[in-house]
């Protein structure tokens, strides 16, 4: 079994974000930030691509931090 037939690797990318919430009954404002790290793959010769990979997220303001699991797949693209 070659690597080709089990995944292929079609493309990585990276993303930064930011969001911003305002609340203005109780005064609050609320930010977080982050990355996501995210590769577009192809398994098993299935004809609708998969993105697999991983968000990390801080909110300063709680002090906390989060660490997400992405995997969706694309049907509209075919």
């Amino acid at each position: 079994v070659e690597w080709k037939d089990i995944l292929y690797l079609k493309r990585i990318s990276c993303n930064l974000f930011t969001d911003v919430a305002i609340a203005p009954k109780t005064n609050n404002n609320y930010f977080s930030y982050g990355a996501e790290f995210i590769a577009n793959i192809h398994l098993f010769n299935f004809i609708a691509p998969f993105n697999a990979g991983l968000r990390f997220s801080i909110m300063p303001q709680k002090q906390m931090n989060f660490i997400e699991f992405i995997f969706l797949t694309d049907f509209d693209s075919l």
